[in-house]
């Protein structure tokens, strides 16, 4: 069975695109669940309030296919929670 791990992370500074999983990572899949606010979420580049998909306050949204690239978060919100569930 694939390793699956759980990254808990805050926004530092609102409006500005922050990574959440770094690229080159071997991961295949992963769910992020906003916590307190709407997250900008963006694979392989930088999110911004344009740019990515949204993940909605308290809910998640599942992201496949990373090949190994880097996974970007943004929001309005400074402070705001967000968690993400990787699997391999």
């Amino acid at each position: 069975m694939p390793a699956t791990y759980i990254i808990n992370g805050t926004i530092a500074d609102a409006s500005t695109a922050q990574d959440a999983v770094a690229a080159g990572n071997d991961y295949g899949a992963c769910v992020i669940q906003a916590i307190g606010g709407d997250l900008r979420v963006m694979v392989g580049a930088d999110a911004s309030g344009t740019i990515g998909e949204t993940v909605y306050e308290d809910t998640s949204s599942t992201f496949t296919a990373l090949s190994g690239q880097r996974i970007s978060v943004w929001s309005t919100t400074n402070g705001m929670s967000y968690s993400i569930r990787l699997a391999q």
